[in-house]
């Protein structure tokens, strides 16, 4: 384990380390840590040395729990790492030197991992959180060009079988009726929606695995697609709902949805069970 010397003002022989750090993580996440750390005879080690030495140890410390190519929730969506991807962005948000290597990665427009993306996030360097600005202004021109694309949400149903405390939808919501729209129902709410110049959308229902079934989802799919109105059809329709299978995402697919969409209100793992 790489340590600091106790009195970093001491005279110190040159020393060089080479930590070269590469964790893959299948298809989500790929990251590289290549740094090198000099110690020059008489000189003491800076304030951003002693930075970059300390992300060094953690980096090469990775939690054996921490699976990100797990199909166990608990292993690839990990307290641990989470807390410690927080903790380290917190350290480094004056690293200029850190901040710069994730910037010049970012500039590359290959994808950046959780770790890179907490410390933009909580980087306090005024003049490089304007150039982080201006680069995602350019990214964003470069895969979207000069356009805001939006969407409207279609509400098939809510009825559900979850507890969540935040989400009207919840069971023990005794105080709103439960509908579940039909195909005519569907349709007309999309020729609405058309009317009003949408073209996209996001289609949303609460979990209830006996009510809203993949069948209906699939079922108002075809009938939001063969919808000609006015303004001409639906090109693409997004899909929020419940975790599900491989063989209903394959089917999701075929379907012709745009995005499938699943939301985590928290990942703070004591906030997530006192809130489910």
């Amino acid at each position: 384990m790489f340590r600091l010397p106790e009195n970093i003002s001491s005279k110190i022989k040159t020393k060089h380390l080479d930590c070269s750090i590469m964790i893959d993580r299948k298809q989500s996440i790929r990251r590289s840590v290549n740094v090198q750390l000099y110690e020059r005879t008489h000189m003491s080690v800076n304030h951003e040395d002693i930075q970059t030495a300390v992300k060094i140890q953690n980096d090469a410390r990775p939690d054996p729990d921490y699976k990100p190519a797990s199909g166990t929730a608990q292993s690839f969506i990990h307290d641990g790492e989470i807390r410690e991807t927080i903790a380290e962005a917190e350290r480094l948000a004056s690293n200029r030197k850190a901040i710069r290597e994730v910037l010049d990665k970012a500039a590359e427009m290959k994808g950046l991992n959780h770790r890179d993306a907490a410390l933009l996030l909580l980087m306090d360097e005024p003049d490089l959180i304007a150039e982080l600005k201006a680069l995602a202004k350019q990214v964003k021109e470069r895969f979207y060009g000069r356009r805001i694309v939006m969407f409207a949400p279609l509400y098939l149903s809510n009825y559900c079988v979850n507890g969540c405390i935040y989400c009207p939808y919840h069971m023990q919501n005794k105080h709103i009726p439960r509908r579940k729209l039909t195909q005519e129902e569907i349709r007309k709410e999309v020729t609405a929606l058309q009317d009003m110049g949408h073209k996209r959308l996001a289609l949303e229902a609460g979990e209830h695995p006996a009510v809203n079934t993949m069948d209906y989802y699939l079922e108002s799919l075809e009938t939001i697609y063969s919808i000609k109105h006015n303004n001409g059809a639906i090109r693409r329709a997004n899909i929020n709902i419940a975790a599900t299978t491989v063989e209903n995402y394959r089917a999701l697919k075929e379907a012709d949805i745009g995005t499938y969409i699943l939301f985590q209100e928290t990942y703070n793992q004591q906030a997530y069970e006192a809130l489910h």
